[in-house]
């Protein structure tokens, strides 16, 4: 991966997060532009989204109370139906999504469909000089 896409501070952050999740024994997956960077797409992360099991909300809520931007609630738009919470850390934010209530409308159809997240399924590859799971490309 390039590391120009990602810049310092998401590069930094990302390596707090990771620190973080690891450290409390939380597996996660990175989706999204970061998933789409380190499997090689040419543009630079934007947003920086992952998942996490439901379970491990309490956890994570403790380890990072001073940053908590908003408590998990539903977020419905267009085309997600996702129960999530945001982080920030060194001014860059972190959708935390919980993979168990995550559904997506199947465009063709315009049906929702659970999105089936799989945490062991992760793969890991280096973004921002970081080996971070990410969701596989099939995904």
């Amino acid at each position: 991966m390039n590391p120009a896409r990602v810049s310092e501070p998401q590069a930094a952050a990302l390596r707090w997060m990771d620190g973080l999740l690891r450290g409390c024994g939380i597996p996660y997956q990175m989706t999204g532009d970061v998933a789409d960077v380190a499997h090689g797409a040419a543009r630079p992360v934007r947003d920086i989204e992952l998942f996490i099991a439901g379970e491990h909300v309490p956890a994570l809520l403790r380890a990072a109370r001073e940053h908590v931007v908003d408590y998990p609630w539903r977020r419905l738009d267009d085309h997600w139906d996702l129960v999530a919470l945001v982080l920030e850390h060194g001014g860059v934010r972190f959708d935390v999504r919980i993979a168990e209530a995550a559904r997506y409308r199947d465009t063709p159809t315009g049906a929702w469909r659970e999105a089936g997240v799989d945490l062991a399924a992760s793969v890991t590859l280096p973004v921002g000089e970081v080996d971070l799971p990410v969701m596989p490309r099939e995904r």
